[in-house]
């Protein structure tokens, strides 16, 4: 079972772009591992290029405007979009398990 999602691996970017389409209005043209990077930025350590760079990924408004004034939107975005890359990979690991006959692996 998958637990950590790392971007630099090719299936977990996907996973996490195609996770990222689910919550995301616009990706910004950017990979799976430029996504989680500039999602996951801290405002106050960030550069001015970083920043720009973030204001291309547009949420959905419901998270814009649906976050506490406290709260981050884009790292709460990010929780979602990583339990969801999380599920789509450990799904695929365990149909890999039942077409290989063990049929357990959804019950």
């Amino acid at each position: 079972m998958i637990d950590i999602i790392d971007t630099r691996d090719p299936r977990h970017a996907a996973a996490y772009t195609l996770a990222a389409e689910h919550f995301l209005s616009n990706l910004g043209g950017y990979s799976g591992e430029e996504l989680a990077t500039l999602i996951n930025l801290d405002e106050d350590e960030a550069t001015p290029e970083e920043l720009t760079k973030r204001r291309k990924i547009v949420l959905w408004s419901i998270f814009e405007d649906g976050c506490h004034s406290m709260d981050d939107p884009y790292r709460y975005v990010s929780d979602l979009i990583e339990m969801l890359a999380l599920d789509f990979l450990n799904f695929e690991e365990r149909f890999k398990e039942a077409q290989q006959g063990n049929t357990e692996v959804f019950a």
